[in-house]
């Protein structure tokens, strides 16, 4: 198997069967909130300190989800103002080691319209920063490199999904799975050294193009950032 493949698969191992020590940093499965409402900004239960922004409230609501049988959180495309469109989920702060592994990982189910904006998501730190980033659009995921974004695979909007970004500090590279589906970026470089230092790491969702709002969704549960030991 080809080296980085390995490294993939083996951390992929460890979240689906717990087969590694992790420690949670944020967690937010919705099970607790009041469908028809935001969330709630501090999520209950372990670990303490993590939190979710929203630029407006209307951004995100609870919704019994069938798709992924349970509450969950919709991300909706609506029209705001670019700051009122983002969404963060807030790590704990927390010490994090120059060898430190991290990753996020949560499920979805998308639904974007053709005429609405395409969805961005980005791994990062607390102040916007970026140390993954991929775009959801038209089928097709796009990852953000040096150069552009660069098409890596499909996505089925009538499918739910895994995705799992994954952080190797000690050779600052990362990669990006989503399954089931053909995503499967391989190892690399993060797009800030500066950024993965972070004590905060955070999750984005972001409608990324001007004047395209509409119909678009993103349902989201169980949304986990933590340190792979």
């Amino acid at each position: 198997m080809n080296p980085l493949l390995h490294r993939i698969v083996g951390l992929l191992a460890c979240a689906v069967l717990n087969g590694c020590a992790t420690s949670t940093l944020f967690h937010a499965d919705f099970d607790a909130d009041s469908v028809g409402a935001p969330p709630a900004k501090n999520p209950p239960g372990l670990p303490n300190g993590d939190q979710i922004w929203v630029g407006d409230e209307s951004d995100l609501i609870v919704v019994q989800s069938p798709e992924l049988n349970s509450k969950a959180a919709s991300y909706r495309n609506l029209n705001l103002s670019l700051p009122q469109r983002y969404v963060g989920f807030f790590s704990q702060t927390t010490q994090m080691p120059a060898n430190q592994k991290f990753r996020a990982r949560w499920n979805g189910r998308i639904d974007l319209t053709s005429a609405g904006s395409g969805l961005e998501v980005w791994l990062g730190d607390g102040h916007f920063g970026q140390i993954a980033d991929f775009r959801f659009k038209d089928g097709q995921v796009h990852l953000k490199t040096s150069g552009g974004y660069e098409t890596i695979g499909n996505y089925n909007e009538s499918e739910t999904h895994t995705v799992f970004i994954t952080v190797d500090k000690s050779v600052a590279q990362y990669s990006l799975v989503i399954i089931p589906g053909s995503v499967l970026s391989g190892w690399r470089p993060v797009l800030s050294t500066s950024v993965m230092n972070t004590s905060t790491p955070t999750l984005y969702f972001y409608y990324y193009e001007d004047g395209k709002y509409g119909a678009g969704k993103y349902v989201v549960d169980n949304i986990i950032i933590e340190k792979i030991k």
